[in-house]
């Protein structure tokens, strides 16, 4: 604007033109605080909001003689007059500049066992606490003539949270880069905002310094940045040859386990069944506890087997139309014995009305179903297990509902419930020889049917609920 004082109305319209992003200033400092912080509270959050709201209407009035208008000119250039609206501004920038200073220092009490993060709030606090004397470039508004040391502030604010970026990791690799250019391109904006104030040969050696410096960091952290990529790069295809060679002993294994484990079950049928002679009292139920560990141990096989194909993208599924009554019916009548063994009440909530038909590999979604119904009959010790369909016709969707009375979930259980080789600790007193496969497997198959599955509970001991949801086949694409 100096440059312009031998004109009073281009003087004028460059300082409002100044004055917009100025407005915004102490609430993007208030903003960055609360994100920063992570800071939740809704008053401040409704305080932002109304901030916001009222630096907008300040940012019209600038342009106004409500604002400022008419020249006071000094020793070092000349500013605009303040006028009713700027007092209401001033007003309004200092509660914002203090409850941001509040959050930040609310934070770095927060962080007492947190040191590296403690250092980082230092680092900014400090840095606004340099830019703060940029706000003395407002007194000549007030026909009071200082000389303009506080743009300074801009540039150190800059700096100190250039070197906070580079040394304690403030921001992200990329963020931090953009920042970084920011405060260059602002370092040289503010040289350019006071042309006509002479600084001498060392102001402009200490410029130089600066900005050589801002260069150096910048250079610096490409560097760092260039250096932690190369390494995740090498990391992630160590990772995938790891997960290649775990994909293909899983099928290997499998493979190599289900042969014995299938003669197993011939020979024992056969034995059973009394094709080498009557079996009777102790010898026939110690011949039932190894058929059913053998028919636990195939379908753990199976489920290896299933996982390798989804994970090299080799499971194949054949698509028909079926009345998912029907199929959800069989698999209740097939999982009965095992709820009857345990004196449970297994139930099937029939429809009213026949239900539209979906379009659904019949293997895959038996396996979906007989996984949640076996799920429920495990951890369930005493009670029932109710199971129903629901069509709603506004979406067009059929709903799968399988209710227990067990051992409930927490709503992290509930976070992690179908992610691979997960399962709780109580999951796992309650049925020790799981792996967390099944509900992974049943998420992949649903989400290949183009449909969705989720669980709810009211916490532990409280029963749970699992839903599936599938669309009508004429929805089905």
């Amino acid at each position: 604007m100096y440059s312009s004082c031998d004109k009073a109305e281009k003087a004028i319209f460059f300082d409002r033109l100044l004055y917009i992003p100025g407005i915004f200033i102490p609430l993007l400092i208030y903003h960055f605080s609360l994100e920063f912080c992570k800071e939740s509270n809704k008053t401040l959050r409704i305080l932002l909001y109304l901030g916001y709201l009222l630096s907008i209407i300040f940012a019209f009035l600038t342009q106004t003689n409500y604002f400022v208008k008419d020249i006071f000119y000094y020793q070092w250039g000349c500013h605009t007059i303040a006028q009713i609206g700027h007092h209401f501004w001033i007003g309004l920038i200092f509660p914002y500049v203090i409850l941001a200073l509040f959050v930040f220092v609310k934070k770095w009490k927060n962080f007492k066992q947190f040191q590296y993060e403690r250092s980082q709030i230092i680092y900014i606090l400090v840095g606004i606490i340099f830019f703060l004397p940029y706000g003395l470039e407002i007194l000549p508004a007030y026909k009071i003539g200082v000389y303009p040391f506080g743009y300074l502030g801009l540039p150190l604010f800059t700096l100190i949270i250039a070197y906070a970026i580079t040394e304690k990791q403030l921001f992200g690799p990329a963020l931090g880069n953009y920042i970084l250019i920011s405060a260059i391109l602002i370092f040289l904006a503010t040289i350019l905002l006071f042309p006509m104030v002479e600084i001498g040969i060392g102001g402009r050696l200490i410029l130089f310094c600066i900005m050589a410096y801002l260069c150096f960091l910048l250079l610096k952290y490409t560097q760092q940045e260039q250096a932690i990529k190369e390494q995740l790069e090498k990391s992630y295809a160590e990772l995938k040859k790891l997960d290649a060679a775990k994909t293909m002993f899983l099928s290997i294994a499998s493979h190599q386990m289900r042969t014995p484990l299938t003669i197993i079950k011939g020979y024992l049928s056969l034995a059973l069944s009394g094709d080498y002679g009557k079996v009777e009292g102790q010898v026939k139920d110690f011949l039932e506890q190894v058929y059913r560990a053998n028919e636990r141990e195939i379908a753990l096989v199976n489920d290896l087997l299933d996982l390798t194909r989804i994970q090299t993208g080799k499971i194949s599924y054949s698509f028909e139309d079926l009345s998912i009554e029907d199929l959800t019916a069989e698999v209740v009548k097939e999982i009965q014995p095992e709820a009857q063994t345990k004196n449970l009440q297994l139930v099937f909530d029939k429809p009213k009305e026949p239900l539209p038909k979906v379009k659904a590999d019949s293997q895959k979604l038996r396996q979906v179903i007989f996984n949640l119904l076996d799920n429920a009959i495990k951890y369930t010790k005493q009670g029932e297990v109710r199971v129903s369909l629901e069509f709603n016709p506004h979406n067009q969707t059929i709903l799968l509902k399988v209710k227990d009375t067990g051992m409930g979930m927490s709503p992290e259980e509930i976070n992690n419930l179908f992610q691979l080789f997960n399962r709780s600790q109580a999951a796992v007193n309650t049925y020790p020889s799981g792996v967390g496969i099944g509900l992974y497997f049943a998420s992949e198959i649903v989400k290949a049917h183009q449909g969705r599955i989720w669980a709810e509970s009211a916490g532990i001991n409280q029963g749970s609920t699992f839903y599936v949801e599938l669309k009508t086949k004429e929805y089905f694409r």
